[in-house]
């Protein structure tokens, strides 16, 4: 999550701009590979970093957490999918 403006990046082709409070790329937290775009930074930004440990705790403890996450995945790959 942060805040400021941030632009997302794959391949270096411009995909889309990202909210305050959105989240550049979550896909690679849970499943360790390799982050599907970059965030580049259009203004200054604050940034929370949000690491394996941290990610599973409200995944384990809150399942409307998981459903969030999933209509958010999901959200952006339909978005992904108009653009092809």
């Amino acid at each position: 999550m942060f805040e400021g403006e941030v632009d997302l990046l794959i391949k270096g082709e411009f995909v889309k701009s990202l909210c305050p409070g959105g989240v550049p790329d979550e896909i690679a937290i849970p499943e360790h590979v390799s982050r599907s775009a970059s965030p580049a930074a259009k203004t200054a930004c604050r940034l929370i970093a949000i690491d394996e440990k941290r990610f599973k705790f409200p995944v384990q403890q809150t399942p409307n957490f998981v459903l969030s996450m999933l209509h958010f995945i999901a959200d952006r790959l339909n978005r992904m999918d108009d653009r092809i």
